[in-house]
């Protein structure tokens, strides 16, 4: 074989793995940090929407703001590696009746909070007994 065909040949067998690798093939993680999170279920019922999207985001140094589809939201996180809390969580004070039981879900779970873990682009928050308390996505 040619010094020009046996490089060819690499070319492709490189390429080939590359393509049918499933650690190159794999959906990136989005950052937990920095991330606009949207809430799709709470204690696995379907988030209600109305006129507010109900999400978080986690902002550097322990600043975690959001929505409830509601009323706005702020409390301080503390993550060490797969742990994670809140502080109490302080709100507005609207009622909103389309959105009352993901509301009052979405403030539960957060302060029940112990985990966390990220898929592609889905947040799971955990609880103390390792069942998934809220699931969160964003866009990539």
């Amino acid at each position: 074989m040619t010094p020009c065909r046996a490089r060819v040949a690499l070319i492709l067998a490189f390429l080939f793995f590359c393509w049918t690798s499933p650690v190159l093939a794999a959906i990136p993680e989005a950052p937990l940090i920095g991330t606009h999170w949207t809430l799709v279920s709470v204690g696995g019922a379907p988030a209600e929407r109305d006129r507010r999207e109900p999400h978080l985001v986690f902002g550097p140094a322990g600043a975690l703001s959001g929505n409830t589809g509601c009323n706005n939201l702020r409390a301080v996180y503390t993550l060490d590696n797969d742990r994670l809390s809140f502080s109490p969580i302080m709100t507005t004070r609207m009622y909103c009746r389309k959105v009352a039981e993901t509301e009052q879900g979405l403030l539960m779970a957060l302060r029940d909070v112990t985990g966390w873990e990220i898929e592609g682009n889905d947040l799971r928050l955990i609880g103390s007994a390792g069942a998934t308390l809220a699931v969160f996505t964003t866009v990539a």
